[in-house]
């Protein structure tokens, strides 16, 4: 294959945002899509690669694969093994235990299946996942597994093959469009909304090899179309952010461009001069090990509780992750590529046996809770508490989403709003409440407004979310206005934001004009900025008297929505839980958690949460 310095350029244009993204630099808060510059490249590098093959009749499934084995497979095990003593010393059981999942996803290549599972790729939580951005190397893998095969077949059928490639990209864009509205993290992670991408990167191969010399020799059309290239990638680097639905339709900016480059920066003394830069040629060379290296890097940074922070550290932190990933590829990469360091028997028996050492690290990791022997006896039982608290606090309340009420002689409650309003549906349950009551619920995000209002309140809603509030319930649907009109109470909570609590005196007013029923509104709770590791470090033997200071963004807008609401609407959930305005506990009197993360309740803390319901609210209400 005839090498072409710009792609490798092409690659660093791709790396480097995506590292900065995960380092929180802002200008760089669209680096996620050198991703999709990434998968563009690679189906263009596999098609031109297999098709040359092909044509020089030297072309084999087995030879394929081995490449892709010498190509992926030494600095992704590396980077997995030199992971696992980090993941032992500093994470968590339960951050060790998806840690061990990814041990075992990774060889099979279905980490993007896992992540998908686990759900989300932008937040806080997945920043602490060490190889959460392995799921891009599974799409490409699960590609490969079908791609050859059936490119070879329809190879030398030209309207076959282009009939299928139509067929293919058209659908999977159209899939990539419909499921990014319905379900963003699926349309984000799996094979079958990011194939066109891939597929993209063929048309590039195919276009090159046709040689069409209205656009391929004319200066001018491949100066002007190559840089256009590269504009359309910075544009989603600089504008895109993680509320841009994702992939859909916007991922064509950056594949495009990528396209473009591909195609016509080749002649182009522009965009080739520009890509072809010793810098960027360098970084485009190590990017493979780059990238494997980065996240890894800056999740057990963040694991490691150091005190530093702010960009300083982590252009740092991105600095070292190139050198690093520069080591591998010299010292890994390049001697594994090499045939005649490894023959292709030897890389093959390598590959299995590593794949089934990690399968069974993962293994052990996981069937073992994530080792918590490691810990002391009373640290253990602090932890025991951690499992399970985020599934205990949706369950209930999403089997009851927008659940029909019955004709039972029960008060119709209906509880409205977001994580928050799941605590008090557990707070019901956990106190029996549910023999008064019968509950259905809706979900509306608190970023989203979760308000009742005459006019369009789209402009207060953060840019940033707008396009994914578009997408979910309103109190204005249907679904959730007949299960007003049908309720015999309202209940409201949600961790109001401050636009939010500034509306909501017109909401409430508009609520029971429109409905004339009991409405309640429950204000914001804090425990303060609690975690796990920061409750480990409480002594055991302080952990039952134990307190702190909860959010004093918590304690004033709760005073603003006491001021402005009704004293028959508004119940401040803060003053039940806390002793005063500055003094809450976070465990009880025997050391078992009330708020898991300083926000959201334990079981535990439910109980204490319904029988506080129970005095603030004064009884079943029916019509």
């Amino acid at each position: 294959m005839k090498y072409r310095a710009e792609i490798d350029g092409l690659r660093a244009v791709a790396v480097i945002p995506v590292i900065l993204f995960h380092a929180g630099f802002e200008i760089f808060r669209g680096g996620f899509v050198g991703v999709d510059v990434f998968f563009v490249l690679s189906g263009y590098l596999i098609t031109k690669l297999i098709a040359d093959e092909i044509d020089l009749g030297e072309f084999s499934i087995i030879g394929f694969y081995e490449r892709r084995a010498r190509r992926i497979l030494p600095a992704l095990f590396f980077v997995m093994i030199c992971s696992i003593p980090l993941a032992w010393i500093l994470l968590l059981p339960s951050d060790f235990v998806d840690f061990s999942q990814s041990l075992v996803a990774n060889p099979l290549f279905v980490a993007n299946f896992l992540f998908w599972m686990e759900r989300g790729y932008f937040g806080v939580a997945n920043e602490l996942k060490p190889l959460i951005h392995t799921w891009s190397l599974s799409v490409e893998e699960q590609f490969y597994v079908f791609f050859p095969i059936l490119f070879t077949f329809v190879w030398k059928k030209t309207f076959l093959l282009y009939a299928l490639l139509l067929c293919v990209i058209l659908g999977s864009l159209v899939a990539s469009y419909a499921v990014t509205k319905l379900h963003f993290d699926t349309a984000f992670y799996l094979l079958p909304t990011r194939a066109w991408e891939l597929l993209l990167g063929t048309c590039a191969a195919l276009f090159i090899r046709k040689d069409i010399k209205t656009f391929t020799y004319n200066k001018s059309i491949n100066d002007v179309l190559s840089f256009l290239g590269l504009v359309l990638i910075i544009i989603a680097v600089v504008f895109f952010n993680e509320s841009t639905p994702f992939p859909s339709i916007y991922a064509l900016i950056p594949a495009t461009g990528t396209w473009l480059v591909i195609v016509f920066s080749e002649r182009s003394h522009y965009a080739k001069n520009i890509l072809g830069t010793s810098v960027l040629v360098f970084l485009g060379l190590i990017s493979y090990s780059a990238y494997l290296w980065h996240q890894p890097i800056f999740a057990f940074y963040k694991h490691s509780g150091l005190a530093l922070s702010g960009s300083i550290v982590y252009l740092c932190l991105s600095v070292f992750s190139v050198f690093i990933g520069f080591l591998s590829w010299k010292y890994l990469e390049q001697p594994f590529r090499n045939r005649s360091y490894l023959a292709r028997n030897t890389i093959f028996k390598l590959s299995i046996v590593c794949s089934a050492i990690f399968i069974a690290l993962g293994s052990l990791g996981y069937f073992m809770n994530g080792f918590p022997n490691r810990y002391a006896a009373e640290d253990r039982n602090l932890l025991a508490q951690f499992i399970g608290v985020t599934d205990y606090t949706q369950r209930r309340f999403d089997d009851l989403e927008l659940r029909r009420f019955s004709g039972n002689d029960k008060t119709k409650l209906l509880i409205i709003g977001d994580s928050f309003a799941k605590d008090l549906v557990n707070g019901i349950y956990e106190n029996n409440l549910d023999a008064r009551y019968e509950l259905s619920t809706v979900q509306i995000n608190s970023e989203c407004g979760n308000l009742f209002l005459d006019f369009d309140f789209t402009e207060n809603i953060p840019e940033k979310n707008r396009s994914r509030c578009a997408f979910l319930d309103t109190y204005d649907s249907k679904p959730v206005r007949d299960l007003l009109e049908n309720s015999d109470e309202i209940w409201l909570a949600s961790s109001w934001k401050p636009w939010v609590v500034e509306l909501l005196p017109e909401s409430v007013k508009n609520l029971n004009d429109t409905l004339e029923k009991p409405l309640y509104v429950f204000g914001l709770k804090s425990f303060g900025d609690i975690s796990q590791k920061s409750m480990l470090d409480i002594p055991f033997i302080e952990r039952d008297t134990f307190t702190q200071a909860p959010s004093a963004e918590v304690v004033e807008l709760n005073k603003i929505m006491k001021n402005a609401l009704p004293d028959e609407v508004f119940i401040n959930v803060q003053e039940g839980f806390c002793e005063s305005e500055l003094s809450c506990r976070i465990f009880t009197d025997i050391g078992e958690i009330i708020s898991y993360d300083g926000a959201h309740l334990t079981k535990v803390g439910a109980e204490i949460y319904g029988r506080l319901i129970a005095t603030y609210v004064p009884g079943p209400n029916k019509q």
